[in-house]
């Protein structure tokens, strides 16, 4: 995100910050603190009724920033 942008202002600029901060974490290579973003007691769901705990899900997302390093996000207007 850049700097001079603050979206706050917006009707959905919290969100749309939040979600801006974590694909540049993604875009980071999602290294740092995952509980800035998701709870410790995280459990997902995923298809063929499988769930994922809050290490699972670490780890995929950091496998995947590790697989894919040049995937770039954008939100919105950003595209």
């Amino acid at each position: 995100m850049s700097p001079d942008r603050d979206d706050a202002d917006e009707p959905e600029g919290n969100n749309k910050a939040l979600i801006r901060r974590w694909l540049d974490f993604g875009e980071a290579g999602f290294v740092g603190d995952f509980e800035k973003f998701i709870a410790p007691d995280y459990v997902g769901f995923l298809s063929g009724r499988r769930t994922m705990d809050f290490l699972e899900l670490v780890r995929a997302e950091r496998q995947f920033a590790a697989a894919f390093p040049d995937t770039h996000y954008a939100v919105g207007s950003d595209r």
